[in-house]
């Protein structure tokens, strides 16, 4: 299995090519969803429907991926740092970019966003990064306890979380009274305590090529399927049965993406470069495609999704937006690495305080 080494890591070629194909899928998932194809009467529309479970299963790989590694892993500074660092600029700099397509807002909006843009946690900056930072901040703590827990603590634990998380989602979307008890956070701990609970106690072959391929092949047609009868029927049980797939933290959606994640697992991929630097630019492509205020500029000002609805072309077009958004993604974020990130990192100061940082908070003793 093909391994490169990156910030002192081994970076695995066939988690780096399901990387680059779950991002292009949330690419193709974020076109239909903020490009407005979903709000039409399209015959397009279909793809939309198609490609909407792909990026609510991707973001869950994504995650499964990061919990798989980080399971065996301490906490490290630098890690935290790199992403501060990334989620914190491309937060900044597109929204600098928005402002130029933006409508005339008051000075007051304006700075409050400006300044919301500086503060990759708590500020205007994507859902996802500032979710597993504070996830990352607490992760020294939840990992020290963790290690010394039962099966069976465990497993109380799992279904604690899975009804915090899970099934309060489906309760509310069939009540209408939404509890605030969901959170991005909360996904990422339940993910982080069942890759734990997998690794350790589960059955070996729950998680092999063939069992995996058809747990997602199966979830994928049925979602499918569920979305596309909601969308054209009246019938009210078809908005009740896609209560199980309203958003990434619906179990079906859990399911697919692990199952996603554990096929790629199962495959050997010759080692890669350029699916490798590829697979570093994912996070940054991220960033800046689904920025909270680039969003909408780069949809319907650059890509221009609502002049190609009723076009004969609109697949091609589709396809061609998609690549070309990822391609120019991870052309910006490999000037940022080598402008910004590489010299920064890799320097003696910042190595040092690290190295402090991280034996504190460990509890261990500092070298020198």
């Amino acid at each position: 299995m093909g391994k490169s080494k990156v910030y002192g890591t081994f970076r695995q070629t066939n988690f780096e090519l399901m990387r680059v194909i779950c991002m292009l899928l949330l690419v193709a998932h974020h076109y239909c969803v903020h490009g407005g194809i979903l709000h039409t009467e399209s015959r397009y529309k279909v793809i939309a429907l198609l490609f909407y479970p792909a990026g609510k299963i991707s973001f869950v790989a994504f995650i499964a991926v990061t919990m798989y590694f980080l399971v065996d892993k301490d906490f490290k500074s630098i890690r935290f740092i790199k992403i501060w660092l990334e989620t914190f600029f491309y937060s900044v700099v597109f929204f600098l970019v928005s402002l130029f397509y933006a409508t005339p807002v008051s000075k007051s909006d304006l700075i409050r966003n400006g300044i919301g843009s500086l503060f990759p946690i708590a500020g205007n900056s994507h859902g996802f990064a500032a979710s597993y930072l504070l996830f990352y901040a607490f992760f020294p703590f939840i990992s020290s306890y963790t290690k010394t827990l039962s099966k069976q603590r465990m497993q109380i634990l799992l279904v604690i979380l899975f009804y915090a998380q899970i099934v309060s989602s489906v309760i509310m979307t069939v009540t209408g009274h939404m509890q605030p008890i969901l959170s991005h956070v909360q996904l990422f701990l339940f993910c982080y305590l069942l890759m734990i609970y997998i690794k350790k106690w589960a059955p070996r072959n729950i998680a092999t090529l063939k069992v995996s391929a058809m747990i997602f092949i199966v979830i994928y047609l049925y979602i499918f399927i569920i979305a596309y009868f909601s969308n054209i029927s009246e019938i009210n049980i078809f908005k009740y049965i896609s209560a199980l797939t309203k958003d990434e933290s619906s179990l079906l959606y859990i399911i697919a993406g692990f199952a996603l994640f554990f096929i790629f697992k199962n495959i050997s991929v010759k080692y890669n470069p350029v699916i490798n630097k590829l697979a570093g630019c994912t996070f940054g492509v991220l960033l800046i495609h689904d920025h909270n205020f680039f969003r909408a500029p780069l949809w319907h000002n650059i890509i221009k999704t609502q002049d190609w609805f009723y076009s004969v072309h609109f697949v091609s077009y589709y396809i061609v937006s998609i690549f070309g958004i990822f391609f120019t993604g991870c052309l910006v974020d490999l000037f940022r690495q080598n402008l910004f990130e590489r010299f920064f990192l890799n320097s003696q100061f910042v190595q040092r305080c690290c190295e402090r940082l991280d034996c504190y908070v460990n509890n261990e003793t500092i070298r020198g």
